[in-house]
């Protein structure tokens, strides 16, 4: 008997007999669940074993475009390496599983992806040839983002031979039902496509889900023997934007959760913590007092709740963009309704006279403008980003106004010339929900991060001094490009901010995209406030020619937009600063009906302070060295909710070797 089987034999003693049973951890049978108390999911267990297997067997019931991203770089590096293969295949049962997913998981070498038809099969199975050993995971995790991180999720692990009679009905099971199912040939791909817009058409015209199950467009078309298809051979024929025909088509569904829209007025649980706390802080004596919750996690609300419950009378809400102040003012309307009145104090609209005014800094920091009021006009002010308070602008208004309650709001207290925003507050802290909490608690869009090299041009690493030309290499362009169309969005559709090193670079970048058939604009400082609204216009739209792919910038989109639909976040500029990383990133963390998920994808050069990078995504910011390699190595082990982060083998030894500096 080898040594292996001894092992096994031990640890089904202690799985199946006797816990106390000494025997090796790893082979033992045990469960594999999602559990954020301790730190546990799915994901890792597939990601470790498609690191170090020869072969591989999957089959799911649904796939998503979600659960592809999890793991795309696995498979990319499974796919790279030699004498290896890997099989697939998910079902169309209940024609769940997304058109587009089943483009993006047919794009790797050396793994087969196959479509199960016309069975209501709902089976989650993935077995892994280890050596002499078959790790296998069953139960009921499909490939999607929620399964494989986030859901109560129930799996069990085993571990057994090539000789056992489990692998054996496995692969004998896996085999008849891969034989049977379509090969993703483009005619397979685009019947699927129809049959899955068919059932949304139904959906969407309040037909049942049972009523929606009996196609109207036939059978599957028979496939040619030996017919053979790939992702990148389309890709490569069709108009190089980054959404295909096919692509366009696809109809996205939030399948990792319901619904949600911002209309709805009851509190979450942000909001709740926040508002009960400042109702004790004020009982205390407390007379101002700061929140410091991540982007998107509804703060406005949050300070329209709080007023309420205050009984304010006169409420002061300072912005720094017109957009801003009135899309606060229609929150504040949403909460308390028409018995209130409602201005906008900016440029040449001044409506003095309302209940609530919605201010922007520019406006009411002026001399002519503040003596407008009394110093005790406004019985509850807001500043909103109040990381901005320590600018002079700021401190004039808070020295001026006497209100009963002052309120601070940001995602970002720290500030990089170290002014002290929590003493201005008086250390009141309403609430904190970073980043890492939001992503737990499900406030904010699930996002799936890649950190990607950038490229050697002349033999030599993009970096902070890199040449002007060499960013805007035609070589750099195309590998730019080819990164986005390989990760793509959720929905197939690009809605992307892409933030650049400069102007210059901004624009030159706008340029040659558009020469390749894409539709972006470039903005900066030097453009004014109604290109900027106009950009924003078009970038949500879902279709035409006025519709933007992408918007290229440098700093003006960090903080105070709100385009919900952005579902693709691209670095193109180095990471100074963390709190500028999570500003950028919070963009696209809104959640919106039909988002699924945020890509990030960060272009990641010979940057002195690329360790920065983990410090914004896993909220750490101690700067412990050790404990920052650790984070990088655990990948998205660490990470809550069904969020992932996925660093590629050169950037993360570059962030790694920043780290020993």
């Amino acid at each position: 008997m080898t040594e292996f089987k001894q092992q096994l034999e031990k640890s089904l003693q202690t799985g199946f007999i006797d816990q106390e049973f000494k025997s090796k951890t790893q082979i033992q049978p045990d469960f594999i669940l999602n559990d954020k108390s301790s730190q546990t999911k799915v994901l890792p267990y597939v990601l470790q074993r498609l690191d170090i297997c020869k072969r591989f067997w999957f089959s799911a019931a649904f796939l998503t475009t979600s659960g592809v991203a999890c793991i795309h770089n696995a498979l990319k590096r499974f796919s790279n390496r030699d004498t290896v293969s890997g099989k697939i295949y998910v079902s169309d049962y209940q024609t769940f599983t997304q058109p587009l997913a089943l483009r993006r998981i047919n794009q790797f070498p050396n793994i087969e992806v196959r479509l199960l038809t016309n069975k209501n099969f709902h089976g989650k199975g993935y077995l892994f040839e280890i050596d002499e050993q078959f790790d296998c995971l069953v139960g009921s995790s499909n490939l999607t983002a929620s399964a494989l991180c986030k859901n109560d999720e129930l799996n069990i692990h085993l571990t057994s031979t090539s000789e056992s009679k489990f692998v054996k009905r496995f692969l004998e099971n896996f085999d008849k039902n891969f034989n049977q199912s379509k090969p993703l040939v483009e005619e397979i791909l685009e019947f699927y496509q129809r049959k899955y817009e068919e059932k949304i058409e139904a959906i969407n015209s309040a037909t049942s889900i049972e009523d929606s199950k009996d196609s109207t467009i036939g059978e599957y078309p028979i496939v040619e023997a030996g017919k053979i298809n790939s992702f990148n051979e389309s890709i490569e024929t069709s108009n190089p934007k980054i959404s295909t025909k096919s692509e366009e088509k696809n109809i996205n569904i939030n399948h990792s959760r319901e619904p949600r829209t911002t209309s709805t007025f009851s509190p979450n649980l942000l909001q709740k913590e926040a508002t009960n706390k400042l109702r004790e802080l004020r009982m205390e004596g407390a007379d101002r007092a700061l929140v410091v919750s991540a982007t998107a996690t509804g703060k406005t609300f949050l300070s329209a709740f709080d007023a309420q419950q205050f009984g304010a009378k006169r409420v002061l809400f300072i912005v720094h963009r017109l957009r801003i102040a009135k899309k606060a003012l229609e929150t504040f309307r949403a909460v308390f309704g028409k018995s209130t009145t409602y201005g906008i104090y900016s440029a040449n609209k001044r409506q003095s006279d309302r209940d609530f005014i919605f201010s922007t800094i520019q406006t009411i920091n002026n001399d002519q403008h503040l003596r407008n009021f009394e110093e005790k006009t406004f019985d509850y002010i807001i500043i909103d980003e109040t990381h901005r308070a320590g600018a002079k602008t700021y401190q004039k208004i808070l020295e001026y106004f006497k209100p009963k309650f002052l309120l601070g709001m940001t995602a970002t207290p720290e500030r990089t010339d170290d002014y002290n925003i929590f003493s201005l507050f008086n250390y009141n802290i309403a609430c904190e929900i970073r980043l890492p909490r939001a992503m737990e608690e499900d406030l904010v869009c699930p996002f799936h991060y890649f950190g990607i090299s950038d490229l050697k041009i002349n033999g030599e690493e993009i970096d902070e001094k890199s040449d002007f030309n060499n960013l805007i290499s035609d070589q750099r362009i195309s590998h730019i490009i080819n990164t986005l169309r390989e990760y793509g969005t959720d929905s197939g559709v690009a809605r992307g901010l892409i933030f650049c090193s400069s102007v210059e670079e901004a624009k030159e970048m706008s340029i040659e995209f558009n020469k390749r058939d894409f539709n972006t604009i470039a903005l900066s400082g030097e453009d004014p406030e109604t290109s900027r609204a106009n950009a924003m216009e078009r970038i949500e739209l879902s279709s035409g020619d006025e519709k933007l792919d992408y918007i290229f910038t440098v700093d003006i989109f960090n903080e105070g937009i709100d385009i919900p639909s952005i579902n693709q976040i691209v670095m193109l500029r180095p990471t100074q600063s963390a709190i500028i990383f999570v500003q950028q990133l919070g963009r696209g963390l809104r959640n919106s009906d039909h988002k699924e998920y945020l890509t990030v994808i960060d272009f990641i050069g010979n940057y002195e302070k690329n360790y920065l990078i983990p410090v914004a995504l896993y909220g750490d910011r101690s700067l412990n060295k050790d404990t920052l390699r650790k984070l990088v190595a655990s990948g998205s082990n660490l990470i809550p909710g069904s969020s992932t982060i996925n660093f590629d083998e050169i950037t993360k030894e570059k962030i790694q070797r920043n780290l020993f500096y």
